[in-house]
């Protein structure tokens, strides 16, 4: 007995060393073998890191004039966290949440209190008790606690309360039966009412129609609600089940979410909200920056330089998807290189690059081509808590990279005496004026365009509207129209230069002449013509003729050496040396000739600007009145400095033309506009001589349908300096009748008046 004693003995002092030998074990390995990893894990609980927003670039004019800048302004932001935990209608609404998995409509709970409070106090214990989950009664004990302000140190309060959340509590037993919750209910309907007059009051002081705050807070409700189910959706077509501890914590995350409710909150709104923040849960005002175009031109092309707009959807997945992988990574405990590598790079993510909810990102137009130029990264500040001093420590300061400044080559008296010279007669189409040296752009205007304030809030008006005022004509167009009788001066061009046709070549107009089973037309009978006067006069008989000495291999040569049939890169981030890619980019045309037309016919249409060049757009006919003018293609492009830089620019085309023949072409343009189709008449109202203008009118036709008018050219006409091109669209008259007043209009305009001067203004 006594061998078996001291066995049982010894084998209780074995289970107790080796019991002292596995603490000491785990003792030596939290201090020596992974004391790196847990002094880190405390780091981190002790540290915490904020983000340094960046200023957007600006966007000037070539003269330095603004046309997009920053703004200080207030915003009105939302988190619904703050909500649900500060209000006692974020608890009720949770409440109810918890108990059928519905959330009640905010504005009625506000309106009708006194209902939804005693369907709460009617509550028994099987009820609560009857919820599936222990987490979701510890939750609802929780709000529940909130919302009857039940303090843990008053001990009978606290057993009071706590009996309706134990099952072998009496069943007939109700909050209604607790007297001091009674008491506390008069308390919250008073807070809850307060709540509701202060925010009615906010809403009459923004001019916000009623009710409008009060939706905040089930949009976001909903949102979150909505992103859960995604989650949850996912994880159960992998064939897995979430738990409500799970569940729980992705409504924490979502529910953490920013809103912007209000982009502009005034003076008066921000000093109600911040002497008053408990009658606000949830809302709060921030400093912050936005875009801002200046009064003097914030209706000028709004098209063309675009405008900004919070993250959508997509990109805040981004982000949020970016947040729960960190989070599913900081949750491993032995990291591999791997692992560790992406948790840095998630982390650089989301402290500076991903889109957060406040920031505005560019849409459409030149805000969306020079996205990445014109926003920034963000700084951030990494804070140690809990120092000696009671101040927190800064680990890290890294600022931020404010935007790039952009200036174009646009100049806004211009555009502004385009715009209004094409809205004056209620036009469809478009001006281009460009720097004939450099292929600057000056001008880009289109008609219809739209104001800001209706892109801004009549997107799917003008997304409709069968005018389609949403296009930019200058460079794209649902239906483009061919270039019309100003092609006939490539023809001529192409007919000097290969030797086909001498200047003094006549041909005989009789108006029409026969081909096949049918006839082409001019507008005259010119009898016996010369180059000259065919181009003066547009003569389509003599050209046709031409195009028929040439053929389509030299024709369609030519038409390529003067830009037609290929992008003119305006809008190519390329070619402004911009990485990345983003939506919302304005678009360019790009139609090539139709190199599958053959016949005698198709080749005669083709030398007027007809049939194989079927589409084209006024900037590319603007280039091609360049290259007339200087003898070289230039490089259209609409942006001149990034950060104070210049953009580097491929030089211009050489397009190999004789003097001679420029001499030929440039005087003959110059008699259109003093003898030929664009001369003085005052039934035009048409004058271009004071403005030594040179040019070409042209009417391009279109199958079923009313002609355009185009005119195009440069001036002044002794020293070219400026190319143009005017198009207006389905006007059914020619292009000295519509196209060359439009000109005249421009050049009378006191803000065009640099264009007549020698030099720069």
């Amino acid at each position: 007995m006594k061998s078996r004693g001291r066995d049982r003995f010894k084998t209780l002092l074995l289970i107790i060393a080796c019991t002292f030998l596995f603490v000491e074990y785990k003792l030596v390995r939290l201090q020596i073998v992974e004391h790196d990893f847990w002094e880190l894990e405390a780091q981190k609980s002790r540290t915490r890191a904020r983000s340094l927003p960046f200023k957007r670039g600006w966007i000037f004019d070539r003269t330095k004039k603004p046309l997009a800048t920053l703004q200080s302004t207030y915003e009105m932001r939302f988190v619904f966290r703050k909500y649900r935990l500060g209000s006692p209608v974020g608890h009720i609404s949770m409440i109810y949440f918890l108990l059928n998995g519905t959330r009640p409509i905010v504005l009625d709970i506000y309106s009708h209190p006194e209902r939804y409070l005693n369907e709460l106090l009617s509550l028994k214990p099987g009820q609560i008790e009857a919820l599936d989950d222990r987490p979701k009664r510890r939750d609802l004990k929780t709000y529940f606690q909130w919302l009857f302000m039940v303090s843990d140190e008053d001990e009978e309060e606290m057993a009071l309360f706590s009996s309706m959340f134990d099952s072998n509590a009496a069943k007939a037993l109700s909050f209604a039966r607790i007297p001091f919750v009674q008491e506390r209910i008069r308390r919250i309907e008073a807070w809850i009412m307060d709540e509701r007059r202060a925010v009615s009051g906010l809403e009459e002081l923004m001019g916000l129609e009623r009710g409008k705050i009060f939706t905040i807070p089930d949009r976001a409700a909903g949102q979150a609600d909505r992103i859960v189910k995604e989650r949850l959706d996912a994880f159960e077509g992998s064939g897995g089940v979430l738990s409500y501890s799970t569940l729980r914590s992705y409504h924490r995350e979502v529910d953490s979410y920013e809103t912007t409710v209000l982009k502009s909150v005034d003076h008066e709104a921000v000093l109600r909200v911040a002497v008053s923040e408990d009658l606000f849960p949830g809302f709060y005002i921030v400093s912050s920056t936005q875009r801002f175009y200046p009064l003097e031109t914030t209706d000028l092309c709004p098209l063309l330089i675009g405008k900004t707009g919070l993250p959508n959807e997509r990109e805040l997945e981004k982000l949020h998807g970016h947040r729960r992988r960190l989070e599913e990574i900081s949750l491993i405990e032995d990291k591999g290189e791997k692992e560790m590598i992406e948790e840095e790079s998630l982390r650089l993510l989301i402290r500076e690059i991903d889109v957060l909810p406040d920031e505005e990102v560019g849409r459409i137009g030149l805000e969306a081509v020079l996205e990445p130029v014109l926003r920034g990264k963000r700084g951030y500040i990494i804070e140690k808590r809990g120092t000696a001093s009671g101040r927190a420590k800064v680990l890290e300061d890294v600022p931020p990279i404010h935007g790039h400044d952009v200036i174009l080559t646009l100049d806004a008296g211009l555009q502004r005496a385009s715009e209004a010279a094409l809205g004056e007669k209620g036009y469809e189409g478009a001006v281009v004026v460009m720097d004939a040296c450099t292929g600057a752009v000056l001008a880009l205007a289109t008609a219809p365009r739209p104001t800001r304030q209706q892109l801004a809030r009549e997107w799917s008006k003008l997304n409709a509207d069968p005018r389609h005022p949403l296009i930019q004509r200058a460079i794209y167009n649902m239906n483009l129209p061919p270039p019309g009788s100003v092609f006939k001066l490539v023809t001529a061009i192409a007919a000097l230069e290969e030797g086909k046709c001498p200047p003094h070549t006549a041909f005989e107009c009789r108006r029409r002449i026969r081909v096949g089973n049918g006839y082409l037309h001019c507008e005259g009978s010119h009898g016996a013509i010369e180059m000259n006067e065919a181009i003066v006069r547009s003569c389509n008989i003599y050209f046709y003729s031409v195009g028929e000495l040439l053929g389509y291999d030299i024709l369609f040569d030519w038409a390529h050496r003067f830009g037609f049939g290929r992008s003119t890169g305006i809008l190519d981030r390329g070619l402004y040396g911009i990485d990345g890619s983003y939506h919302g980019m304005p678009l360019e045309a790009s139609v090539p000739l139709k190199l599958d037309e053959s016949g005698r016919s198709n080749l005669m249409r083709f030398a007027i600007g007809q049939g194989a060049i079927d589409d084209v757009t006024p900037l590319q006919v603007a280039r091609m009145a360049a290259g007339i003018a200087t003898g070289r293609l230039p490089q259209p492009h609409i942006i001149s400095y990034i950060n104070g830089q210049p953009v580097d620019l491929p030089p211009p085309e050489e397009l190999g033309i004789s003097g001679s023949t420029l001499n030929f072409i440039r005087q003959s343009m110059k008699e259109v506009v003093t003898r030929g189709t664009a001369d003085p008449d005052p039934a035009y109202d048409r004058d271009l001589r004071p403005y030594r203008v040179a040019g070409k009118t042209g009417t391009p036709q279109v199958a079923n349908g009313p002609s355009h008018a185009c005119f195009a050219g440069y001036l002044p006409w002794d020293d070219p300096k400026y190319s143009f091109a005017v198009f207006i669209d389905f006007c059914d008259k020619h292009g000295g009748e519509a196209a060359a007043p439009v000109l005249n209009r421009i050049l009378e305009s006191p803000e065009a008046g640099f264009l007549l001067e020698d030099g720069e203004r």
